[in-house]
C-alpha cells in the first residue's frame, strides 16, 4: 500500500519536475537527493522502481536511433546511484538525517552525488552511436555542462528542501524553537 503511493507520488513528482531547469541548472537533481535525505530507507525500493519505470518508458522511442546498449544503461535509474553515495556518505560523515543535519556534510554529500550523477551522464551520452553527426558537443566539453546543472541543482534545491522539512518538524512537536530559526539550528 504505502510502497505504491510513494512510487506514485515520487513518479508525478518527477514527471512534473523533469520538464523544469536546463543545462546550467537542473533541480531534478536537488529534488532526488533531498527525497533520499529525507525518506526512510524501506521505501528506497518505491523509488527505484518508479523512476526505472519513467526511465524505460520515456526511452523506449530511442531505441531505433541510439541502440538497445544506450537504451538499457540510460535506464539504469540515477537515483539508485545517489542512493550509493548517500549510504557511503552517511557511513562516513555525521549530521545526514533529520533533524540533525550538518551543513558541512550536506555540501560534501553534495558534491559526491553531483560527480557520479555527471559520471552516469558521460557514460549514457558516450553510448550514443555517430554523437557528433547528432550536433552533440564532444565529451570534455559536456563535462562543466553537467557538473555546473547538477550541482547547482542540487545546491540550490536541497538546502531549501531541507529548510522546509526541519520547519515543518519544528512546528510539529513539542519542542521550543530556537529564536534564531532553523538555519540557526543547522550546525556547520
Amino acid at each position: 500500500g504505502r510502497q505504491v503511493a510513494v512510487a506514485i507520488i515520487y513518479g508525478l513528482a518527477y514527471a512534473l519536475l523533469r520538464t523544469v531547469g536546463f543545462a546550467h541548472f537542473v533541480p531534478l537533481a536537488g529534488f532526488k537527493l533531498s527525497i533520499l535525505l529525507l525518506t526512510p530507507r524501506r521505501y528506497w525500493g518505491a523509488l527505484l522502481v518508479s523512476e526505472t519505470g519513467l526511465l524505460a518508458y520515456g526511452l523506449w522511442d530511442c531505441i531505433p536511433q541510439f541502440g538497445w546498449t544506450f537504451y538499457l544503461f540510460s535506464i539504469l535509474p540515477p537515483i539508485g546511484f545517489l542512493m550509493a553515495v548517500l549510504g557511503l556518505c552517511r557511513s562516513q560523515l555525521q549530521g545526514l538525517t533529520l533533524p540533525a543535519f550538518r551543513l558541512s556534510s550536506l555540501l560534501i554529500c553534495i558534491l559526491a552525488s553531483s560527480a557520479v550523477l555527471v559520471a552516469n551522464g558521460l557514460v549514457s551520452a558516450s553510448l550514443i552511436p555517430h554523437a557528433q553527426t547528432l550536433g552533440q558537443k564532444p565529451l570534455l566539453e559536456l563535462l562543466p555542462d553537467y557538473f555546473l546543472g547538477i550541482y547547482t541543482g542540487m545546491l540550490a534545491i536541497t538546502p531549501l528542501v531541507l529548510t522546509g522539512a526541519l520547519e515543518w518538524c519544528s512546528r510539529h512537536s513539542n519542542a521550543p524553537v530556537s529564536s534564531s530559526g532553523v538555519m540557526g539550528s543547522i550546525p556547520v
